[in-house]
């Protein structure tokens, strides 16, 4: 649902800038989601291959143990590995 540029200035205007604003992980919901130990937190962030539970699928979300959105994962065809391709801050 798409908000007009005047709309999202009225909107900041009164503080409300959240209420037209998505989660970031909202194109990708479909994707199967794994919360990712804080062991392996630094191993994510440093964009390294993870053996991880995840199920079916190629492609997977990762979110930490308090559920911010992490990165964007893809199975290697080779190992089974899960490899961030896609990290973001949190």
């Amino acid at each position: 649902e798409a908000v007009r540029p005047e709309e999202l200035a009225a909107l900041a205007a009164q503080g409300r800038l959240e209420e037209a604003l998505w989660p970031p992980d909202t194109p990708v919901r479909h994707w199967p989601a794994v919360v990712v130990g804080e062991d392996l937190l630094p191993a994510l962030r440093s964009g390294r291959p993870l053996a991880l539970e995840v199920g079916e699928g190629e492609r997977a979300r990762a979110y930490s143990p308090a559920g911010t959105f992490l990165a964007l994962l893809r199975r290697e065809a080779e190992s089974g590995l899960w490899r961030p391709f896609r990290v973001f801050p949190g």
